[in-house]
């Protein structure tokens, strides 16, 4: 009797039951007896680490049982050997679907030795994968800061869309958004996170949808899961402050413009090595299901701390500078050109010092550092079973400028800004392929969607597919990409040839990046070209969303246990210092006080030293570090506004400058003192609202050059809220 023929039992049709009865028989003989097939290839590709099959001598055991008069048992084995045939089927074309290797760096821009730009890194690691794949010379990021990018890649919409211009929060504000990750697990995949994917600071991680997300420390999960790249544990220059920019005065926790070697001993300790290490971990377990492994390190984000080795792969005397115009900031809109003139204080500064050179050496170095670190996770994963079936993509969050249009930072929508390195390599990828055809990170999630056969989340993606691009670069179609800024109606359209730059109300830019690709050249107010800003403007949406309030850490983060949700206005997590080391400033101090009432005991309205506007400044005895008054500012002020005192000091000397702060619990913004802008070096702080809940001292140092007084100056700046006091201003002459 055939197996055909016992399809046809005598006892009647081959019911359910029997079907039944099979699939538990089937069942039980493959929970008893696996085989673990490792390496295997299914459908072409190999199999993630491998599957439980019945041995083949049992199968055929099976098939070839006697079967005597009785039908039932010709039954139970043609059943059988179709539920295994259904079985091993469907594992086979689980197992076909690749892994996920999601490589994330920070504030890295297009100095990439795949991308052949100047300055040029060396970056040999992301140059192979490149190699390997296909790699976006024209990719643009989805926000122009750390926050809204990682929102936009991992909601698959724009700020445009859930609001989230400048806060990294669309999990709060909007929970019916399905996250990347949880999308990669609904459809079976194990997901695996560590590092800066996210925003790095407390309550910014989307706890959704991950198996496992790794933090170095237990204190992390009891406060709200920041990530403290910078803390106790790692290890700090010495001298700190380091860099010759920051070098005598004091640090207040964003470590901007700091940089400075480690020793190579010391390279283990930092958290982007422990992130990665525990990746390369990940990747040499077992995993019976496809993974979905996302990675990202903190650097090159300053400061540009890393090991001795890193720095000695540059000579700063040889580092060339980026393309830099005198008059680049002359043809812009009013407002904006008067924001980056301001802004451009900290090129002047740099030239001064003659450091520019010496910053970029940083830079390069520790993009440099992170570039090995990508090298032990591709290393990981060619060692590992999972090699041939496993997209990898590395994308940075934006781009940096390093004085372009005298700027240093992110937070513009010129080409420095949004120009990220972005490449993806694995099966269905073609090989060593470069294209300039235009992308945004905003194509992250739908190509995943439809290169993994994921189920498409409940919200709509509104990037686009690059699966047929990434098979055939040679024949993909430009588009425009959008890119939001920090207000609704603020955005700029980029493609192949053209960026369009609008900011409201405030302005716009029009650049001819083919012919001008250092965007020198403002052609908005030219006539010729307005059908072509109608053109490039009907790419923007035709509504932009309200923004979404930021969350306050202090006011509206709840901690529970090893997690944290957000309940507005009803937050316990109180107030948390950044990790700062001893700081040291290099100077004595001697001589009296140069400030007259910088304790505030004496009217501030009647022969008083300090001047400023009426109702934004008073005395108050609420809060104070020294006597019975303090200085006390309230409510959103205008940066015009500030309290100021100028003194007369002797020309070509040096001064420290000491002072106190308190933040009432609940502000949120910065606060500035500095020595106005007529110095050779001109002393500022910035003072965020983080260091609130108590009085915290500051100090820095200022050379007078060749002037005879100085201004000290305390202002908020625009967007502050909440109330702040200053009290025991000093002003001394320093000894070295």
């Amino acid at each position: 009797m055939t197996a055909a023929a016992g399809l046809r039992s005598t006892r009647g049709s081959a019911g359910p039951g029997n079907a039944f009865l099979a699939a538990i028989w089937a069942n039980k003989y493959l929970s008893v007896c696996p085989l673990r097939i490792r390496g295997e290839v299914c459908g072409g590709r190999r199999l993630n680490g491998g599957r439980s099959f019945p041995p083949a001598g049992w199968l055929a055991t099976i098939l070839t049982m006697p079967v005597h008069d009785d039908s039932w048992n010709a039954n139970m084995k043609a059943i059988l050997f179709l539920t295994l045939f259904m079985i091993g089927g469907s594992a086979c074309a689980a197992d076909a679907r690749p892994n996920v290797l999601f490589l994330a760096v920070d504030d890295m821009n297009d100095w990439i030795g795949c991308l052949e730009t100047t300055p040029c890194a060396l970056t040999p690691n992301i140059d192979r994968l490149a190699a390997r794949g296909v790699c976006f010379t024209n990719a643009h990021t989805a926000g122009v800061f750390c926050a809204p990018s990682r929102a936009a890649i991992f909601s698959g919409q724009f700020a445009s869309t859930t609001g989230c211009y400048q806060t990294p929060n669309y999990f709060v504000h909007h929970p019916e958004i399905e996250p990347l990750q949880a999308c990669f697990s609904k459809a079976g995949y194990q997901t695996f996170g560590a590092g800066k994917l996210f925003h790095h600071p407390a309550g910014s991680i989307d706890v959704r949808g991950w198996d496992e997300f790794f933090l170095r420390r237990a204190s992390q999960r009891k406060n709200g899961w920041p990530l403290d790249s910078w803390s106790d544990d790692t290890p700090f220059p010495s001298p700190f402050p380091k860099s010759v920019f920051n070098r005598g005065r004091q640090v207040t926790g964003g470590l901007f413009l700091e940089w400075g070697p480690l020793s190579n001993e010391q390279e283990e300790e930092l958290a982007d090595t422990k992130r990665v290490n525990w990746a390369v971990q990940k990747l040499k377990e077992q995993h019976d299901k496809p993974f979905f492994l996302g990675v990202g390190i903190y650097a090159p984000h300053f400061p540009n701390y890393c090991p001795q080795r890193y720095f000695d792969l540059y000579d700063a005397a040889e580092i060339e500078l980026p393309p830099y115009r005198d008059d680049d900031l002359e043809d812009l809109p009013p407002k904006i050109k008067k924001a980056k003139l301001a802004r451009s204080r900290i090129h002047k500064k740099l030239e001064a010092l003659g450091a520019i050179e010496d910053a970029i050496h940083g830079y390069l170095a520790c993009i440099s550092y992170a570039d090995a670190m990508m090298g032990r996770v591709l290393d990981a994963l060619e060692a590992s079973p999972y090699a041939d079936n496993t997209i990898v993509v590395l994308w940075s969050d934006h781009g940096y400028h390093h004085g372009e249009k005298g700027d240093w930072g992110k937070h513009t929508l010129w080409e420095r800004t949004s120009n990220v390195p972005f490449i993806w390599a694995g099966p269905g990828i073609a090989q060593g392929q470069k294209t300039d055809v235009t992308v945004s990170l905003i194509d992250i999630y739908p190509t995943f969607v439809e290169q993994c056969n994921l189920e498409p989340p409940l919200q709509h993606l509104e990037g686009q597919s690059l699966a047929k691009t990434l098979a055939d670069p040679d024949n993909a179609k430009d588009r425009s990409v959008l890119l939001p800024y920090l207000q609704p109606g603020e955005y700029a359209v980029i493609n192949r040839q053209w960026r369009y730059i609008r900011y409201g109300d405030d302005g716009e830019e029009l650049y001819d990046v083919q012919a001008d690709p250092h965007e020198w050249v403002n052609l908005a107010h030219d006539p010729g070209y307005a059908e072509r800003i109608r053109e490039l403007r009907r790419v923007a949406p035709k509504t932009f969303a309200a923004p979404e309030p930021r969350l306050n850490v202090v006011k509206d983060l709840f901690l529970h246990g090893d997690t944290f949700v957000w309940k507005k206005g009803n937050g316990n997590a109180g107030p948390r210092l950044p990790y700062l080391p001893p700081q040291d400033l290099g100077f004595e101090v001697q001589g009296k006080n140069l400030i007259a009432n910088g304790s505030f005991e004496n009217d501030l309205k009647h022969g008083s030293s300090w001047a400023y506007r009426d109702g934004v400044f008073e005395r108050s005895r609420q809060q104070k570090s020294d006597g019975t008054f303090s200085l006390m500012v309230a409510d959103i002020q205008p940066r015009e506004q500030s309290i100021r005192q100028t003194v007369r000091l002797v020309p070509q000397h040096r001064y420290v400058s000491r002072f106190k702060i308190y933040f009432e619990p609940g502000s949120e913004g910065k606060v500035v003192f500095d020595t106005s802008d007529r110095f050779d070096e001109t002393a500022q702080i910035v003072m965020d609202t983080t260091v609130g809940n108590a009085w915290k001292e500051f100090q820095c140092s200022f050379e007078s050059g060749d002037h005879s007084d100085v201004t000290i100056r305390f202002f908020p700046t625009d967007g502050f809220v909440g109330k702040f006091y200053v009290d025991e201003v000093q002003l001394f002459e320093a000894v070295e």
